[in-house]
């Protein structure tokens, strides 16, 4: 039997984990979306887009959650208000099934960015794309069957108001959801074991292998959040009180959004590099034109510094432009052409 102080502490941890582990995520996710845009010479792919549906997902999640806490405090506060229970029961199965999801989709936009980066053999593609498929049609499965599994379908939230409710044996929807669940396992699994098979077989440094491999071990991480989620979704179906009921749905949504955070940050981490390396690029150049003093003396280095764009050119990304806008200086001959040349190569960082 849950207790309302054991409730409310769950509660508070749920929130302190999902907020910190969504923001982690939020960060990496806007570098990652500033490193496609602006200092990436390849076409945005499909992976992007789903990338960031599952980041609007993820916030969606997130909110969600909020709500289901916040109504959660509600009812410990006053636990014999029928409108508020019915409230907090409608959020915790609401958020429960949102998050089979919004943790779905982000493993798409995974296979496809390892299909992508990778480029495994036609049958390996295949079989990657259409597991991922089938894992996000099992997820909204599982959210169709949550909803339809009462008749009528509030009756499951608000018994109160229908006490003659009606409901599909919940074996249904328990096999369902860890059915979803252990696919969900295997694929964190196997998008880590995978990529850290073809990047050890590389033609590269040993410390950029355990590098590269150090970033996609996160789905190990997530592969053991995913095992957590499952015997809580257990737990689900064994609750009884109104308590145990919300107890069992905030754990279960609370390690969803960790693992649900984990995935779609070991997707953005790969094109996130040459947002740090522009950022070193930045601060570098700040501290020899503040320690050189070139802003008082030189006008070409003025001019520079004056020019100086994050992504540089339009027409060539990741370049730096030598633009004079002071008609008296002359305009560079062929060694002031050469110059810019130079400098251009070697500010192409991708």
């Amino acid at each position: 039997m849950t207790s309302s102080s054991d409730l409310g502490q769950l509660a508070h941890d749920a929130a302190a984990a999902t907020w910190t582990f969504t923001a982690i995520s939020t960060i990496l996710f806007f570098m990652r979306t500033f490193s496609r845009l602006r200092l990436h010479r390849e076409a945005l792919g499909w992976d992007d887009l789903v990338i960031t549906i599952s980041w609007m997902l993820n916030i969606c999640r997130a909110s969600f959650l909020q709500t289901t806490l916040n109504t959660t405090h509600k009812v410990i506060s006053a636990p014999d208000v029928p409108a508020l229970i019915a409230s907090a029961a409608f959020w915790a199965l609401f958020t429960s099934a949102w998050s089979y999801l919004t943790i779905a989709l982000p493993k798409l936009g995974v296979g496809i960015l390892i299909c992508r980066l990778f480029r495994p053999q036609r049958w390996l593609r295949a079989a990657i794309l259409t597991f991922c498929i089938v894992l996000s049609i099992l997820a909204i499965c599982v959210i169709i069957v949550s909803f339809k599994q009462c008749h009528p379908v509030a009756g499951q939230w608000n018994p109160f108001a229908h006490p003659d409710v009606r409901c599909w044996n919940p074996k249904i929807q328990l096999v369902l959801a860890s059915t979803t669940t252990g696919f969900s396992a295997f694929a964190d699994l196997a998008f880590t074991i995978y990529p850290i098979i073809v990047i050890w077989n590389l033609q590269m440094p040993v410390e950029n292998k355990i590098s590269a491999m150090a970033l996609m071990s996160l789905g190990v991480a997530s592969f053991a959040f995913a095992i957590v989620k499952l015997y809580c979704n257990i737990l689900i179906s064994d609750a009884n009180s109104t308590f145990d009921i919300l107890y069992a749905c905030i754990r279960f949504v609370m390690w969803s959004s960790i693992e649900n955070d984990f995935v779609l940050s070991a997707a953005c981490l790969p094109a996130s590099p040459p947002f740090f390396r522009a950022c070193k690029r930045v601060l570098s150049s700040q501290i020899t034109q503040f320690s050189s003093g070139r802003h008082t003396s030189d006008p070409i280095s003025t001019t520079s510094y004056k020019s100086f764009k994050w992504g540089g050119s339009r027409n060539l990304p990741g370049t730096v432009e030598l633009t004079s806008k002071d008609e008296a200086l002359p305009s560079p001959g062929f060694e002031g052409i050469k110059v810019g040349v130079e400098i251009s190569r070697t500010s192409n960082y991708i």
